[in-house]
Order: structure tokens, then sequence, then C-alpha cells
């Protein structure tokens, strides 16, 4: 318990602590020259020593202690205004504060009341009651009251605002990590995307072809050099992924030519007949726009080499005004589109293709029936993300 009421802000609080006990103070110093005795004199020194004494140690004070302080000054107080003066009973407008503030609410209304009743008392074994000396001591404690009560309203408002403020904070830092744990996600999602449609589909044409070799009479020099490059590349893939770079398919050079040179890959690894077309004038896209056809192309290469069983494909890039379209058709074994697409025998695949889409704002279409091959579109509006 303080000796302050309970305050809004910090500042607040010392201010009108502050006040208060100056009020007090000066109170008594009233009275005791107004009394113009050595017993006021002894009683204002008295009440200002034990005032002064309780402020003190009221970081140490208990609320019982807190009310035998305030008790002991009331009777102080009540026995210098009825017996030595009644110049001290305007001390009792300062009491009604203490009363109100550092007692709870109702013992401060009881107190308040006590203190009134003996105001009043005190004036009239002065000389009498006059109308005034009822008044005063009403009007004193109505308007401590409103004031107490008016500021403890204010206080547990700007407790309750504090609180919501504080909520507030910690949901801000709850969301953020929250944020933070989605962006995690979705750069694990990335990352295995990116080692799905590189190091994967590399890897994969390395053991086709060391398979290849192991089935062939005869050791083909080649098919040793393309096992080579192949590694190398993927082996590029693979630092390009930890360094968080643009593909090297694509550096310093433009969608279609990074698409041709997996065709060809393919082709070299698979013995799948591709063809290559692009359609309408090649312009330079976005970064990500390139990046996310460029993997789309190669994972369904890499679909049609290795599950689809084909003989023959055809990857068109298209350049229209408002959008980019990659399309990859085989004439494979195709595969069930009503099925769900992680049913599907290269699913995990189909669904890459389908993140890497929905990341930039895309499309991704795919038509087949199971014995008539598999046709893959990838659309990307042309305006960005």
């Amino acid at each position: 318990m303080t000796d302050a009421p309970p305050a809004g802000t910090p500042g607040s609080s010392r201010w009108l602590a502050f006040s208060l006990h100056g009020f007090f103070l000066v109170l008594v110093a009233v009275s005791v020259i107004r009394a113009g005795s050595t017993a006021g004199v002894a009683a204002g020194v008295a009440m200002a020593a034990w005032y002064v004494a309780g402020v003190a140690i009221h970081s140490r004070r208990t609320p019982r202690l807190t009310a035998v302080w305030i008790g002991v000054l009331t009777v102080l107080w009540a026995a210098s205004s009825m017996v030595i003066s009644p110049d001290f009973v305007w001390i009792a407008f300062p009491l009604f504060f203490l009363y109100l503030f550092l007692l709870p609410i109702r013992i401060g209304f009881a107190g308040v009341a006590v203190i009134t009743v003996v105001a009043i008392g005190a004036l009239a074994v002065d000389d009498g009651l006059e109308i005034g000396e009822v008044v005063g001591p009403i009007a004193g404690a109505a308007v401590a009251v409103i004031s107490a009560v008016s500021y403890r309203g204010l206080s547990d408002e700007h407790r309750r605002t504090q609180q919501l403020l504080s909520e507030l904070e910690a949901t801000r830092g709850l969301l953020a990590e929250a944020e933070r744990e989605r962006g995690a996600l979705d750069e694990r999602r990335r990352l295995a995307r990116e080692v799905h449609d590189t190091v994967a589909q590399g890897l994969s044409s390395i053991v086709l072809l060391t398979r290849a070799a192991e089935l062939s009479a005869d050791d083909d020099p080649a098919r040793m050099r393309q096992i080579g490059e192949i590694a190398q590349e993927n082996l590029d893939e693979a630092r390009r992924i930890v360094a968080a770079l643009s593909p090297p398919d694509l550096d310093g050079n433009a969608l279609p030519e990074a698409v041709q040179r997996a065709a060809t890959s393919v082709a070299d690894t698979t013995g799948v007949d591709i063809t290559f077309e692009v359609v309408g004038t090649a312009a330079r896209i976005p970064i990500e726009h390139e990046v996310t056809l460029l993997r789309v192309a190669q994972g369904a290469l890499a679909n049609a080499g290795a599950h689809a069983q084909a003989g023959r494909v055809a990857v068109t890039i298209t350049y229209l005004d408002d959008r980019t379209t990659l399309d990859v058709v085989d004439d494979g074994v195709g595969l069930d589109t009503d099925a769900p697409l992680s049913d599907a025998g290269s699913g995990y695949g189909l669904r890459v293709m389908q993140d890497r889409l929905d990341d930039v704002g895309g499309d991704l279409t795919i038509e087949s029936s199971l014995g008539s091959g598999v046709a893959i579109r990838a659309s990307i509006p042309r305006g960005g993300m």
C-alpha cells in the first residue's frame, strides 16, 4: 500500500502524492497558527510527526499497519479538533483522501462519514452550529468522494488499457513467431522442390546411364563423359541451392535456351525423341517466372523419360501478350487424371509443379487418360506475381 492514490501513470502518482502530503502539512501548520497555543503546537507536531513517519515507511507497511497509521492519525486529529481548537477540523479534508485512497472503498466511505460527523461535532462544541459549519464538512466529504471515485475509475480504465496493450503485444509476438515458422516451412518446401527438380532428376539420369553401361558389352567413352557432365551439372545445382542463387541454366541465358538444353539432356539420356518450339516473340520475363517454367519443363521431361515410356515428346513455349505458357506433350502410357494427384505414379513431381505455379499466380493443366499420353500446360500471367 502506498501513500499515493492508484495512479494512471507514474508521473501522475508522484504528483498526487506530493500534493496530498503538502496539503496535509500546510493545513496542520495553518491550524497550529490559528490555534495560537502551546497545546496546539504540540498537537500539530504530533500529527505532523506521525504523518511523516507513516509516509517514510510506506514501502514496508502492510494493509493492517496502514489502517493502524490512519486510525492513530484520525484519533490525534479528532482529539485536537474537539479538545484543543476547532481550527484543526479542516485537516479532515486530506484525511478524507487518505481513507478513500489507502483503504478498501467501503471502509473508506465509512471513515469519511465518521470524520464528517466528528468535524461537525467539533464545530458544535466550540460555539454552536451555523449552517455553514454543517454544509462545509459535508461538501468537503462529497468533493473528496466524487474525486476519489472518478480517479479510481480513470485508474481502472488505464490498467485495463495497459492490459489490452500487453495482450496485443503478446499476440503480435505470437503472430511474428507463426510467420517465422511459416517462412521456415515455405523455405523447406522450396528446397524440396529444388532438390526434386534438379539434383534428384540428375541422379536419376546418372542411374539410367550407369545401368545402360552395365548392360553394354563395350565401354562407351561418350556415355561416361555424359555421366560426368550430368554429375557436374548437378553439383553446380547443389551449390546453387546452398547459396540460394538463380539456376545455372538461366545464368546469362533466356528461358528458351535453358529449356532446350534440358530437353537435349533428357533426349541424350533416355533416347526419347524430343522436339522443341518457340511460338511468338521470345521476351525476358521475371526471373521467378523463368525459374518456375524451367523447373516445370525439367520435371515433365524427366517424368516422360523415366515413367511414361514415351517415344516422342513435344515441348512448346508460347509468348502471348498477357501470359507465357509452356506445353509438354508425350505419347506415353498416360495417367488417370481423375485419381488424386498424390496417387499418380509421379504424384510428387506434379504436386511440386502445382506448388511452384501457385507461388507465382500461375495455372497448371494436365490432360491425359490411360494409354494416350500426357499433356501438361503451365501458364503464368505476364503482369508478374
